[in-house]
């Protein structure tokens, strides 16, 4: 009789879930597997993997704000860990495993979404994002080129990213349905972690800040009217992140993290907290700029803290990547003209003078030389269209 495929053991686990949301039983599945002499590192690497991207999706995971019971969980981490970041029955016996049985050295990107992948802060309450330095929405100049490059230079079947969030757990279906295009488009495939399990904590500043909130400028500035809701909100969110990061690498051993976040929120304190926790991980801080011109920053604060790197365009963050060996030459030099061109399409004075750092050089006015021509012969082509489509008529 034919062993079990990392595919058998998968659909084993969903159909358990669907049947009886036990997760000591999926632990003792797992466990089964993965003991088990033939089982390699590479098949119990592509179990988890699969069951981070996939598990929430095929169980068709469902949250509610305030009645979701403790144990409750249906992605890869929360088989692991409850509300309470207990530890199921028999999971430290399969960690130990993960472990033992772990691959070489892998580099993996966690991620925070507002103001980190793209701005967001349409609404003006500060809540999801507060960067103004970029159009709405929208992700960074280089960034979809530089998650391409990124990808090309880890190991077979290591090309994904976790994402880790503040977003309540019943917002995260929306966020992993294939219909989200703009999250598909930058890192293609993703696992979701999501915030504060505390619903009720959450709503109590949420309903504060929003009542407080009586201008477009209401994050954390002096217009504010209770910077302490705001600043306690963003605190349970850096805390919650640290503590999930701590979940995921006793999951992930092999995983040297890079963690990009921003310092709009809780980030900061969350990465601070993962470098003097791990040694292996290295954080990186995109500087919000909440009044379209300067950057904020908190710097000053984490001063001699190491691996702890702060970053105003994505073209940084790829010299930091070479640094540390990830990225070549080539590829910064790529990622830099990339965001030129980007930022040349949007012929915006403010994106020029935010972008300094990628302005300037042989190469970036050759980018913009070469980007004027081609908007010039794109009008000529046009206006040619628009003449010979009246002469039909």
């Amino acid at each position: 009789m034919a062993e079990a495929t990392v595919d058998d053991i998968f659909n084993q686990m969903v159909d358990e879930f669907k049947a009886n949301k036990n997760k000591r039983n999926l632990i003792q599945t797992m466990t089964a597997y993965c003991s088990r002499e033939t089982t390699t590192p590479q098949q119990i690497y592509d179990l988890k993997k699969r069951l981070e991207i996939d598990f929430s999706k095929k169980v068709n995971c469902k949250y509610c704000y305030t009645i979701t019971p403790v144990d409750y969980g249906c992605d890869l981490r929360e088989i692991f860990y409850d509300r309470n970041n207990t530890l199921t029955e028999g999971g430290q016996e399969l960690l130990n495993i993960f472990e033992t049985k772990k691959l070489p050295d892998i580099w993996h990107i966690m991620t925070d979404i507002d103001d980190t992948l793209y701005p967001n802060n349409e609404h003006g309450t500060y809540i999801a994002g507060s960067d103004s330095s970029w159009t709405q929405k929208t992700p960074y100049p280089g960034l979809r080129l530089f998650y391409n490059l990124f990808y090309k230079k880890l190991p077979n079947n290591s090309n994904y990213t976790t994402i880790l969030s503040a977003t309540p757990g019943c917002f995260k279906n929306s966020k992993l349905d294939d219909k989200n295009q703009l999250l598909h488009s930058i890192l293609k495939n993703y696992g979701f972690i999501q915030g504060p399990e505390s619903k009720l904590q959450v709503l109590s500043y949420l309903g504060n800040i929003v009542t407080n909130c009586s201008s477009q400028h209401c994050g954390l500035n002096n217009t504010y009217t209770s910077v302490n809701d705001i600043a306690g909100l963003f605190k349970l969110f850096g805390n919650t992140k640290f503590e999930r990061f701590k979940q995921y690498i006793s999951i992930f051993p092999e995983y040297k993290i890079l963690f990009i976040g921003d310092n709009g929120q809780g980030d900061v304190l969350a990465g601070t907290r993962m470098l003097q926790f791990n040694d292996r991980c290295n954080v990186f801080i995109h500087k919000v700029s909440e009044n379209g011109t300067d950057f904020k920053t908190v710097e000053e604060e984490t001063q001699g803290i190491p691996r702890l790197n702060f970053f105003t365009n994505y073209y940084e963050v790829a010299l930091k990547f070479r640094e540390l060996g990830i990225f070549t030459d080539n590829d910064v030099e790529s990622i830099k003209k990339s965001i030129s061109v980007q930022l040349t399409f949007r012929n915006n004075t403010q994106f020029a003078s935010l972008y300094s750092s990628i302005r300037g050089g042989k190469s970036s006015r050759k980018t913009i030389k070469k980007v004027r021509k081609y908007k010039s012969t794109r009008k000529i082509r046009k206006y040619k269209y628009k003449s010979t489509k009246k002469y039909r008529k």
